[in-house]
């Protein structure tokens, strides 16, 4: 189907995962991620779907913040999370 890019080919890259695979190594590499912590928006974290979205299961231990980066616009006073 036509995607309404000039350059189809430029639309959409696909690769395989060589690191993890399956629904459970996601959950155990994200479960304990600074990213699950509750000052991360719910927009920037990992989220499950079965139909819908479902409650992602909860950490197993205790979650550190995330560390935030200095980039330009941080300095200009533009902080996003």
């Amino acid at each position: 189907s036509h995607w309404g890019f000039e350059n189809d080919d430029q639309a959409c890259h696909v690769t395989w995962s060589d690191k993890l695979q399956g629904y459970e190594e996601h959950i155990e590499r994200y479960r304990n991620s600074p990213l699950m912590h509750e000052a991360v928006p719910d927009r920037y974290r990992p989220s499950c779907y079965q139909g819908h979205r479902c409650a992602f299961p909860p950490p197993t231990r205790s979650l550190r913040p995330p560390r935030v980066r200095r980039t330009a616009a941080a300095d200009n006073g533009h902080i996003d999370l």
